[in-house]
């Protein structure tokens, strides 16, 4: 386990035990698998974290062929990551998800 995910660990698990269980614990998975990601391709600090590893991180999840829809909820769970950790400003959405006006 790296350090990133170690991190990212404890802050969602306080955000995961309170309110939906399973919504959440299938956000945690998502975000978990967003920061192994990052580790992956050289961050090795949530500061270093930024727009283009969001953009890379989709374009994996595409090259995957996972639904729009699928993709979307990476996209959600990336921005609880994001709020939880305190990062500035906010990550970029995924262009070919279905959204609601």
């Amino acid at each position: 386990m790296g350090r990133l995910v170690r991190e990212a660990l404890p802050v969602l698990h306080d955000y995961a035990r309170k309110g939906g269980k399973g919504n959440r614990k299938d956000q945690m998975q998502r975000a978990l698998r967003f920061a192994r990601f990052v580790e992956s391709v050289g961050a090795r600090a949530w500061d270093q974290v930024g727009k283009r590893h969001v953009v890379r991180f989709y374009r994996h999840l595409e090259a995957q062929d996972l639904s729009p829809s699928t993709i979307y909820r990476y996209e959600l769970a990336i921005r609880v990551l994001w709020q939880q950790l305190g990062l500035k400003g906010s990550p970029p959405p995924f262009h070919g998800a279905p959204r609601k006006r």
